[in-house]
């Protein structure tokens, strides 16, 4: 849910309407109540995407005969 509300992720109301996703006022989306149906497939894998586009390497990564600079991005663009 925090990576949901960090990429800017816009949600449908209960009310109609729809309005960028704020953990605080969860209750106000629809199906907040069902936590395994809040997020479609679609935004699970966009958020997944984004966490994966946000990796960034620490001084010393390697990945077999690839070393990372610190802070390059690790995932592809």
């Amino acid at each position: 849910m925090e990576q949901a509300e960090e990429t800017g992720m816009r949600k449908r109301l209960k009310g109609g309407g729809i309005e960028e996703f704020k953990v605080a006022d969860r209750d106000q989306f629809e199906r907040s109540e069902d936590q395994t149906k809040f997020f479609t497939t679609g935004e699970r894998q966009t958020i997944i995407l984004e966490m994966v586009n946000s990796l960034r390497a620490v001084e010393g990564d390697e990945l077999e005969k690839i070393k990372f600079a610190e802070g390059q991005q690790i995932g592809e663009q």
